[in-house]
């Protein structure tokens, strides 16, 4: 028994036929005389179709909006499919040749327009930004994007994406009223978008906050570190009291250890975290220490 979709399926190719048929006769009786070539010039129009302006206004507009969409060079359905295979050999034959080879530059620009903008936008979390995500974290996560998904990570807030765009394309032909398009091979876009959450503008005392952690503890205080110190500051506990006890405490206390039994083998002698935490409020940073131990003749003695 025919169905209702399959008689609608071969009215519309029935109808596609006909258009098809009155194209040709235009065209055929049109070329015979010059007065048919000037009506075919105004009555006939070529043209293309894709549905890449909607990809790309999605890209930027979908899942809440506010994306910044960087694109890499677009490519060929056949261009595509031979990079597929090619950085699918990059996990256990070439160890990343390919991906470095067609997308290293893509990555390296992609980043440095990330890191502006967080900048710009959320500078408090540049450092961890720039800490965190790498060139080689950007080129994996390509990589992967080629499974034909798309690939997300966070950092510090800030929402980062991988992912390849595909765009459907014909070729179309409308001859007085009558039109009909021929699809043509796809075409593919692997793209970055990122988008950075605006911070309030950061005050002197929480400034010199986040600087006591990133210089005695080694990483970026927590939102609710900020505020709690800050609610002290405001009761009449003055930061350069909270400067000390964040030198003098557990957490320093227990990385400098942990540096003595990784590089000396051992634990530090009586007097030396005292004299390390010390050594934090006189201007020597915790990073600096551990490079201190790391690179003393005690532990190259042991290497």
């Amino acid at each position: 028994m025919r169905t209702l979709e399959s008689n609608l399926v071969e009215e519309n190719q029935m109808k596609n036929k006909k258009r098809l048929s009155n194209i040709v006769l235009y065209l055929a009786l049109l070329s015979s005389t010059s007065v048919g070539s000037m009506i075919f010039s105004e009555s006939a129009l070529a043209y293309h179709e894709t549905n890449r302006p909607d990809i790309e206004r999605g890209l930027r507009d979908n899942d809440g909006g506010n994306w910044i969409v960087i694109y890499s060079k677009e490519l060929s359905q056949k261009e595509e499919a031979k990079l597929a295979v090619c950085i699918a050999a990059d996990v256990t034959v070439s160890a990343g040749s390919c991906t470095n080879a067609y997308f290293s530059n893509f990555a390296k620009e992609s980043l440095q327009k990330l890191l502006q903008e967080t900048i710009e936008k959320a500078p408090a979390i540049v450092d961890q930004v720039r800490r965190d995500l790498t060139r080689d974290k950007i080129l994996g996560a390509i990589k992967s994007s080629f499974n034909g998904k798309q690939v997300g990570l966070t950092i510090a807030g800030m929402e980062f994406q991988v992912g390849r765009a595909t765009y459907n394309r014909a070729e179309c032909l409308k001859v007085f009223g009558e039109e009909i398009c021929t699809p043509t091979p796809n075409t593919y876009q692997p793209y970055i978008r990122f988008r950075v959450a605006r911070t309030p503008s950061i005050n002197n005392e929480q400034q010199k906050i986040i600087g006591y952690y990133r210089d005695f503890l080694s990483r970026e205080p927590g939102s609710d570190e900020i505020d709690s110190r800050m609610n002290a500051y405001r009761n009449g506990y003055p930061l350069e009291r909270q400067r000390t006890d964040i030198a003098f405490s557990d957490e320093v206390r227990q990385k400098i250890t942990g540096f003595y039994r990784q590089y000396l083998g051992r634990n530090p002698e009586s007097g030396a975290i005292e004299f390390r935490m010390n050594a934090l409020l006189n201007g020597r940073t915790l990073e600096q220490q551990r490079v201190d131990i790391q690179t003393s003749p005690e532990a190259r003695s042991r290497r």
